[in-house]
């Protein structure tokens, strides 16, 4: 209870600095993904993966233990994935039990094609909270044009096996099938819901709007992120105040759109969060931002920011009543 009002807290500081639109932030960042590898052994049409650059690695135990020791007392959940599969990370369950340890629960989304029974169980006598299973399709054809590499009939055997064991073993906690609604795959989204409620009725479904990252994935769909976000006028994204994402050579992003890692504010390998989360280079992304400016390359054309207008009020404002409902668990 003590440990929940501290992660609290800690995001009270950063939304009281965004909405006074200061550039300093006296909480701590809420480390929205570690991605403990950036290697995928798929190239999914609406996934940036097959453009990017940078280095292809693995993030060592010794890096992902500083950055838990760091935030463990003002992040209670992470994700361990951003552009890769986690499955293929060798210690992902040493991962995944040592930040649950320090009191954080962990979640992951995988694409399940290395979902094998030997690591189905290992993650599910594993500290992991949540999974999400990524199907994105309900007939062979639909998915195997979406899921470039994968194999339809292996991946259905691998969740069926993984939910079966699941019920045997009765760990983890939340456990969802998910399907990126886009216009090759709408026609079908009611019998993907069918097919895994009538399977599997205590998992949960996930129909996940589309993401352009940014502006930089140009596919059709009838349900997008963007369609949600529209907004008459531009504010300061509150990522920048917020969250952020620490990529597999200890680099810390700007955004977890930014796939390549054009827009780097520090690395936890050189540096302390605390001291990134107010160096020069995010303090001066917050200011251009606050004045207006989104020409950095990565936020030019992105319809997936998140923000609202300034509040020199707050807390003694209606947003702050609306803003203790996502405090209380620390997450959006």
């Amino acid at each position: 209870m003590f440990r929940n009002l501290k992660v609290a807290h800690n995001r009270f500081r950063n939304h009281l600095a965004y909405y006074h639109r200061s550039t300093f932030v006296s909480g701590m960042p809420k480390v929205f993904s570690i991605e403990i590898n950036n290697v995928c052994n798929l190239r999914c049409q609406f996934c940036p993966y097959q453009y990017m650059t940078r280095k292809k690695e693995f993030m060592s135990f010794v890096t992902f233990k500083k950055i838990i020791d760091e935030i463990k007392e003002t992040t209670n959940f992470i994700f361990l994935h951003n552009f890769g599969e986690p499955l293929l990370h060798p210690q992902l369950v040493r991962f995944i039990n040592y930040a649950s340890s320090k009191g954080i629960k962990v979640g992951l989304s995988t694409n399940c094609t290395r979902l094998t029974a030997e690591k189905s169980i290992a993650l599910l006598k594993s500290k992991l909270y949540l999974i999400i299973l990524c199907v994105d399709g309900a007939t062979k054809k639909t998915y195997e044009m979406l899921r470039k590499g994968g194999n339809y009939e292996k991946v259905m055997n691998n969740v069926d096996n993984f939910l079966n064991y699941r019920n045997r073993l009765g760990k983890i906690k939340r456990v969802y099938v998910q399907i990126i609604q886009v216009k090759e795959n709408k026609n079908e989204i009611k019998k993907f819901m069918k097919h895994w409620e009538n399977k599997y009725p205590d998992v949960g479904i996930s129909i996940k709007p589309f993401d352009t990252f940014g502006g930089k994935i140009k596919m059709k769909s009838s349900l997008t992120i963007a369609d949600s976000l529209k907004h008459k006028q531009r504010y300061p994204c509150k990522w920048l105040w917020d969250m952020t994402v620490i990529l597999s050579n200890g680099d810390v992003a700007l955004c977890c759109r930014d796939y390549d890692g054009k827009i780097i504010i520090g690395n936890v390998k050189k540096n302390t969060l605390k001291k990134i989360w107010n160096s020069l280079a995010i303090r001066k992304e917050r200011q251009h931002q606050i004045n207006g400016r989104f020409d950095n390359g990565l936020c030019n054309n992105c319809p997936e920011w998140i923000g609202n207008e300034s509040n020199a009020l707050y807390p003694f404002s209606r947003t702050f009543i609306k803003d203790t409902k996502k405090f209380k668990y620390g997450v959006d």
